[in-house]
């Protein structure tokens, strides 16, 4: 009789130990994908600030550039 109790202690703590790290590993899992998520995030905003920052400028440029080309032949219809 106490080696069978001590057989379903064993297998107690053994079942109990297994379950207890399949739900350890299933959380390392669900923080796993959070934190690769909040990466891909992170990248995103980073490449679409650089090429909002790239882009703008140019977008820019090229306006006061466009301005500029209507400026002179405003002129230089002015000027006949």
């Amino acid at each position: 009789m106490t080696r069978k109790l001590l057989d379903r202690a064993n297998i107690a703590a053994a079942q109990n130990w297994h379950e207890t790290a399949v739900n350890n590993l299933s959380a390392k899992s669900t923080n796993l994908q959070a934190s690769h998520s909040r990466v891909q995030n992170a990248d995103f905003t980073r490449k679409f600030n650089n090429l909002d920052n790239g882009q703008m400028p140019n977008k820019a440029a090229q306006a006061m550039l466009a301005r500029a080309k209507q400026w002179a032949q405003q002129l230089r219809q002015l000027m006949q």
